[in-house]
């Protein structure tokens, strides 16, 4: 077998931000799932009908911050002349079957899900490419490929486990599958902005 004499670099990639245990106090989580649901309109589930639910879970909250910031300031290295900050968060909660279609985040910077009571056989998170996102080739032409990488999928799948967190571009399709436990799933999503000085010189705005 030859030595590879080559590289391949993911140019402009879409950067998703995983942490694999981001802590929730006990008094914290029996708040989160005391909070008032209402069904989902669009979805088979349940959402908070407080959509400042971090507001009442202060720990956590500085915990999530935390891991925006190392998402924004050490990996994409955006300078410290903005801050970033959560603005709505609420809880969905998904009984047996329960799903959640695709959809993407308006009015964001960022967006994010915490997974805070999920059993094994609760169901995947899947992120989906846009139709008009060209990787290589276009998302009409359905080749056979002998493996899927992050280079050549048209979507990429997760299991959610307890206390996982991820934070993602607000305008990236995401959906979740069906609850296939007896056990009900929480999580919670939330959305980000920003305030501060960007742009260079004459062309510099602040956002308050």
């Amino acid at each position: 077998m030859s030595e590879i004499d080559y590289t391949i670099m993911p140019l402009f990639s879409t950067p998703l931000y995983i942490k694999d245990f981001v802590p929730i106090s006990n008094d914290e989580e029996i708040i989160l799932k005391s909070l008032k649901l209402e069904r989902m309109q669009t979805d088979n589930g349940y959402f908070s009908q407080d959509k400042y639910v971090l507001d009442g879970t202060k720990k956590l909250k500085r915990s999530i911050e935390s891991c925006i910031n190392e998402y924004v300031f050490d990996e994409l290295k955006v300078s410290g002349s903005v801050k970033f900050y959560i603005t709505n968060s609420w809880i969905v909660k998904h009984k047996k079957n329960d799903w959640a279609q695709q959809h993407s985040h308006t009015n964001s910077i960022l967006s994010g899900v915490y997974y805070f009571d999920v059993d094994e056989n609760s169901g995947v998170l899947s992120f989906h490419k846009e139709s008009n996102h060209f990787t290589v080739f276009p998302m009409h032409l359905d080749l056979d490929v002998s493996e899927y990488n992050i280079m050549n999928s048209k979507a990429w799948s997760f299991t959610p486990k307890n206390h996982q967190l991820f934070i993602f571009p607000p305008w990236l399709k995401h959906g979740v599958s069906g609850n296939n436990s007896d056990k009900d799933r929480y999580s919670l999503a939330f959305n980000v902005y920003l305030k501060g000085k960007i742009g260079k010189k004459e062309y510099e705005l602040e956002i308050k």
